[in-house]
């Protein structure tokens, strides 16, 4: 039997996909992560719309774009959907804990083994990108997040960084009248990284791998189709790292643990100390001298735990600022770049920028403590 005032209810399993949708930029991506078909999600997206009574999507090639009311739609739906996974987790003591790619097999079952023994009750794993983790946390879907940075998040409750390098396999040689061949992982932090790196040197490049997981981008430098970035202290033992000066230089990459505060408790802030005790300790290469790399230490702590600690030497508004910055620069990089893949990389990067632009100038506004700018 038809339902009465059909028109007057969203039904929530359509503003999840709503939500799944803008986290993956993408109808086809949801419907995976939903275990839907792509017709499904479509059909779910024009029944929204009738409900609504406007579009909400400008559908491109490169992605999914929002229009003004959309925007507005999207900001009502992440808090229903985040507002409902709590009320359903009420009574549950699951701590929900987001983890990129990059770390899942090195913590995975050193976390499951630990468990118990440290006291942590249930854990409930996510894997992602870390730019739709830090999204899920927002939205309240995750306790903690540990997440991959292309600059330091002053909202971290710890962070620090490690220094990028150039791996390849051990008997892989390049032939220098040709581009780059470049290994590719779209969404990455690390092929943010790699894009910024290639223009800022001048470098030209081509893709020849696009990998969508750990295991294939892995495999594919083992195979040795070419070049990939990787944080120096996960490289493995039986991979050969380009010496420098011969590929362009890419920076650090920060990795940062992100806390829900709505939910932190004492089990949130030991499982903080029990991430990074793990992360920090899998090394698997010994510390370079500083001649070799340059750089200094190559992990270095920029952030303490405890709410307001790890803001209280951050001058927001001049952060801010220097976000802005980087996300022009980004976008004006973006604009010539070789491929879709880095062109759309950078402007991820822009956008990530731009939000933690934002982030500063709210945290300025809002009196934390810090050092004012002038």
């Amino acid at each position: 039997m038809q339902r009465r005032h059909d028109q007057e209810n969203v039904p929530i399993e359509i503003l999840r996909s709503f939500v799944t949708i803008l986290d993956t930029n993408s109808f086809t991506q949801a419907a995976v992560a939903m275990g839907l078909t792509q017709s499904a999600i479509s059909a779910q997206m024009k029944r929204l719309q009738n409900i609504l009574g406007d579009e909400l999507f400008v559908r491109q090639p490169t992605g999914v774009t929002l229009t003004k009311r959309g925007e507005l739609v999207a900001t009502f739906a992440r808090r229903i959907v985040g507002l409902t996974d709590q009320l359903l987790t009420l009574n549950a003591q699951d701590l929900r804990i987001g983890l990129p790619s990059l770390y899942s097999k090195p913590l995975l079952r050193r976390l499951t083994e630990k468990r118990a023994q440290l006291g942590l009750g249930n854990l409930q794993y996510r894997f992602d990108s870390s730019g739709s983790l830090i999204k899920q946390l927002e939205a309240r879907h995750l306790d903690v997040a540990l997440v991959l940075s292309p600059a330091s998040r002053p909202d971290a409750r710890r962070s620090w960084s490690y220094r990028m390098v150039w791996v390849t396999s051990r008997d892989f040689v390049h032939d220098p009248s040709k581009p780059i061949p470049w290994l590719s992982w779209p969404g990455s932090t690390t092929d943010g990284l790699a894009a910024i790196a290639f223009r800022n040197g001048g470098v030209q490049y081509q893709a020849v791998s696009i990998s969508t997981d750990q295991t294939s981008a892995t495999e594919s430098v083992y195979a040795g189709l070419g070049f990939r970035l990787m944080p120096y202290n996960h490289v493995p033992r039986d991979l050969k790292i380009v010496e420098q000066g011969v590929l362009p230089d890419a920076g650090d990459l920060y990795v940062c643990i992100l806390v829900n505060d709505d939910n932190e408790n004492e089990g949130v802030r030991s499982l903080v100390e029990i991430l990074e005790e793990m992360v920090r300790g899998a090394e698997v290469r010994p510390e370079p001298a500083a001649s070799t790399l340059n750089h200094g230490d190559n992990a270095r702590s920029t952030a303490r735990l405890g709410p307001g600690k790890a803001h209280s030497n951050v001058d927001y508004v001049a952060e801010g600022e220097r976000y802005r910055k980087k996300a022009e620069e980004c976008r004006s990089l973006s604009e010539t770049a070789y491929l879709n893949v880095s062109r759309d990389q950078l402007a991820k990067i822009a956008d990530t920028y731009d939000g933690m632009a934002e982030e500063m100038e709210r945290l300025a506004k809002s009196g934390h403590p810090c050092k004012k700018a002038g």
